[in-house]
């Protein structure tokens, strides 16, 4: 899941737009603390072991700016709890949304 998120934001997808080393690293560990609900403080390692406990699910978006390709990305994540549900759903931009 991790390395889907890194891949999304380093390569950026159909239009090359990615933003590559550093700032890719960086966007995909922001998007696994977002959806764990976890602070910034947490270790990297800290946080990787909890992805067990979490259940996750890839899934597809049937929208008019939802592509299926690889600059595509949906995760939904239950907390360890049950109570808790976060969603990514992420496109490339600048493809223009039908209005």
């Amino acid at each position: 899941m991790l390395n889907e998120l890194l891949s999304a934001a380093y390569y950026g997808g159909a239009n090359g737009q990615g933003q590559g080393g550093a700032y890719a690293r960086l966007y995909a560990w922001d998007s696994l603390y977002a959806l764990m609900g976890l602070p910034v403080d947490v270790p990297s390692l800290e946080a990787v072991r909890g992805t067990a406990d979490h259940r996750w699910v890839r899934f597809l978006a049937f929208t008019d700016w939802f592509h299926h390709d690889t600059a595509d990305v949906a995760f939904a994540v239950l907390d360890p709890t049950r109570t808790r549900v976060a969603v990514l759903a992420a496109t490339e931009a600048g493809r223009g949304v039908p209005g």
